[in-house]
């Protein structure tokens, strides 16, 4: 990798926890970052033709409903318009560039540590930003929003759930490859699971739980391994009791914590479910102007976001949309197969896949720079470990 590579990719992971948005509110200075790379990527891509010809007619179906949907509705909003089609091809783009990028095993390692090093951050930063608020210090909703936001009112903390969740999970699946200090990992331990009980959302709970089944019943027929997993998870467990009598002791965060426990392992149908399926409703409205196989397209639509990857493109595109969007996971998950000797990379590949597959079902989360971004640069450290490891 050329220096400036390297470079934009470092200052695009230290960019992560800046929350700050100085345009449409959404872009912020990772994009910027990740654009630059983008455009001096550009003639170094090398896309193949199922991949280019999936991601084509996607974009088609999409542009084609937008201009349906806008002769049928008389409605057009252009700038989320234009912000959501951005979100769409971005994700394109910065698979891209990141993967017409050649790595070495020493830059590598620099990645890994770098995005720990924000990963750990992150992780501290919920306290941190729990503590400001309870002694009024900061002012903000008790649900934390990553750092440096333009308006802390405004709580991120359903994304900073899964980040952590997904982040805890890779970081997990190459502690073996790639060597932290126990010190860290203690401390990391110890937070991860208070940190997700302090965002009060449940999608960070739901992801780490499958994700700790899938790597116990990945490992079931391997005695040894089982076990060593099985104590990991123990001492992980026995952290988070840790961590959350720590909390407790705190006598001003226990109103607020309470409400957040109990948010968090309630499973009745609440606001946020009923929101879910009352979206998923109008995305079906929506869709039903196209005959359900077109959408409204992304500028005549009333809604902004709708809980679920699935809901934001039939309401889009309809359900063609969404069947092609489909393939395009399914082309990617077979993908891994061309990437991987090791089935141990090949294992962790198709675990945070899956996961990210089914995060995006609660919310869509691709459509985050901010998520799909550290997820993406998970995926091309995977893939480039499996490079040194043959050796």
């Amino acid at each position: 990798m050329t220096r400036k590579y390297f470079l934009l990719i470092s200052l695009i992971i230290l960019s992560l926890p800046i929350n700050y948005a100085f345009f449409l509110d959404f872009f912020r200075l990772i994009d910027v970052l990740s654009i630059v790379l983008i455009i001096v990527t550009f003639k170094k891509w090398k896309l193949d033709f199922i991949e280019l010809y999936l991601w084509l007619f996607f974009f088609i179906l999409i542009l084609f409903s937008s201009f349906f949907g806008f002769h049928s509705m008389n409605y057009l909003d252009l700038i989320d318009g234009l912000g959501f089609f951005y979100k769409y091809v971005f994700i394109l783009l910065f698979l891209s560039s990141l993967s017409s990028i050649q790595v070495n095993q020493k830059q590598l390692k620099v990645i890994y540590n770098l995005l720990y090093i924000v990963y750990l951050f992150l992780l501290s930063w919920i306290f941190i930003y729990v503590y400001l608020v309870s002694n009024k210090i900061l002012i903000g909703a008790y649900r934390p929003s990553f750092p440096f936001s333009n308006n802390y009112q405004l709580s991120d903390s359903h994304f900073y759930a899964n980040y952590l969740a997904l982040s805890f999970t890779f970081f997990y699946l190459t502690k073996t490859n790639y060597k932290i200090p126990i010190v860290l990992k203690i401390i990391e331990y110890i937070l991860i699971f208070p940190a997700i009980l302090l965002t009060g959302s449940r999608n960070g709970v739901l992801i780490l739980s499958i994700s700790m089944l899938s790597i116990i019943l990945l490992n079931f027929g391997k005695i040894k391994t089982l076990l060593k997993e099985s104590l990991y998870f123990s001492s992980i467990l026995i952290f988070a009791f840790i961590g959350i009598s720590l909390l407790l002791s705190f006598s001003s965060l226990n109103k607020d914590l309470d409400v957040l426990i109990n948010r968090v392992f309630s499973f009745t149908p609440d606001a946020s479910f009923i929101g879910r399926i009352s979206k998923f409703g109008q995305a079906l409205n929506e869709a039903s102007y196209g005959s359900y196989f077109l959408g409204i397209g992304l500028f005549s639509r009333r809604g902004i976001w709708y809980d679920g990857i699935h809901s934001q493109i039939i309401s889009a595109g309809g359900f063609l949309s969404f069947l092609v969007f489909l393939f395009i996971c399914l082309y990617y998950w077979n993908k891994g197969r061309n990437y991987f000797v090791t089935k141990s990379l090949s294992y962790d590949y198709t675990l945070m896949f899956f996961l990210y597959f089914i995060s995006n079902f609660i919310t869509e989360f691709a459509l985050i720079s901010r998520s799909v971004i550290p997820f993406l640069l998970y995926i091309f450290v995977l893939i480039n470990s499996e490079k040194p490891l043959q050796k």
